[in-house]
């Protein structure tokens, strides 16, 4: 009889119902006067978390950020190797700057100042300026607090969904072109330290170069093959997070960044600042939500957004 082939990703699927009344009808007009969807996405986070049942199936090797089951132990964070700390940022250059601008693309929102076509045209006079305001921020670890608040902008995720039902939409954060240039910065060092010092899980295949969905198909495709050429009977668990940028916890990101990246500093700091204090709230063409503080989550939109992904899950 042939033997089973067990590999160690492990997928739990939570359709935890959350929000109010987010199937109602009036739902989203609401939330212009009223920040009813404001409040849904700000607050699904923490009904996850709270919500989601302990369940038999082994799950202590997931250490997710924000992956907290009630009742559970308190997450726990392996320790980067000896000599790894990313403390400072190296400041950054007209020519890096110029670099960031010329790669965004041509959208912008409500809150830039100016057209982004018009800032790269202009960038050559805009470059020195935004050197001394971004150093700044590198040097003294902060984030404006115009960095950290956005407007969503709610898109269907699939054309056969319910319009009329909050869940049915992706809450895509609407940024500043300043801050996530600011953002580009910040990314850059970031994944060149990790990178340089082995510190990305081997198999990782998203928010890194030369890996991709196309990357992850291969290497379970040639998984699955070798365990049978081997005679054995492979098995596939797949897991898929509900709201998983959503349900990042502020505390447990910070502490993976500190313990298993070996963030401390300034940079750490950076960290700190970028996570406190932020808002968000629904525009609609006419009005707009009543801002809320968002203490779960990170921006979908945001260049930094791969940080909540960066955690290790075993896999052979």
């Amino acid at each position: 009889m042939p033997s089973v082939a067990h590999t160690s990703i492990f997928f739990v699927e939570n359709n935890a119902s959350t929000g109010q009344n987010a199937s109602t009808p009036t739902s989203l007009i609401r939330a212009a006067s009223g920040g009813l969807s404001t409040n849904y996405w700000v607050v699904v986070g923490r009904h996850l978390q709270t919500s989601m049942p302990r369940t038999s199936i082994v799950i202590s090797m997931i250490n997710l950020p924000g992956f907290v089951l009630t009742g559970a132990d308190p997450p726990s964070f392996s320790h980067c190797p000896t000599g790894c700390v990313f403390n400072v940022f190296a400041l950054t250059t007209p020519a890096e700057i110029t670099e960031f601008v010329h790669s965004l693309p041509n959208k912008q929102c409500q809150c830039d100042p100016l057209p982004t076509w018009l800032s790269k045209a202009n960038v050559a006079i805009l470059s020195p300026f935004l050197r001394h305001f971004f150093n700044s921020c590198l040097e003294h670890g902060s984030v404006p607090s115009s960095f950290k608040s956005g407007y969503i902008t709610p898109l269907l995720k699939k054309a056969d969904l319910y319009a009329t039902d909050v869940k049915s939409y992706r809450p895509i954060t609407n940024l500043s072109v300043v801050s996530k240039v600011l953002e580009r910065l910040v990314a850059r060092q970031l994944v060149r330290y990790l990178t340089e010092n082995s510190l990305l899980p081997r198999l990782q295949s998203a928010y890194r170069a030369h890996h991709s969905t196309e990357t992850a198909l291969l290497k379970v495709i040639g998984d699955i093959l070798l365990a049978l050429d081997s005679g054995n009977l492979p098995m596939l668990s797949l897991l898929d997070l509900s709201a998983t940028f959503d349900t990042v916890d502020h505390y447990s990101l910070l502490q993976r960044l500190r313990t298993s990246y070996g963030l401390c500093g300034i940079v750490f700091k950076w960290f700190m600042s970028y996570l406190t204090g932020c808002t968000q709230f629904v525009r609609t063409s006419a009005t707009a939500s009543l801002p809320l503080p968002v203490v779960h989550g990170v921006p979908q939109g945001s260049v930094r957004s791969f940080s909540c992904c960066t955690s290790p899950i075993s896999c052979s």
